[in-house]
């Protein structure tokens, strides 16, 4: 998961990517992980790759759940609803 929505980790476009999993997110995997490397994790069948892979869903999903909480406490949930939308 991420802000520009979901990608298989497996694509070729990823072999070389020097880019972080997420370029708006600062979990530890995406501050310290290239693309690059997720894909090598995961094509040699290592078990760090579904480890990071695992935190940052789960630091994601969590941030997710902090901007709805604070939209339904502004009472500005479809703001939030539009955004979520449009990167998915």
């Amino acid at each position: 998961m991420t802000h520009d929505g979901e990608f298989n980790i497996f694509n070729a476009a990823f072999v070389t990517d020097p880019a972080p999993l997420d370029s708006q997110c600062d979990c530890s995997t995406c501050a310290n992980y290239a693309r690059a490397y997720l894909s090598h994790l995961f094509r040699a069948k290592e078990m760090l790759g579904p480890r990071l892979l695992s935190y940052h869903n789960v630091y994601f999903l969590n941030s997710l759940m902090r901007e709805a909480r604070t939209a339904i406490e502004k009472n500005d949930w479809s703001s939030l609803r539009e955004r979520v939308e449009r990167e998915s």
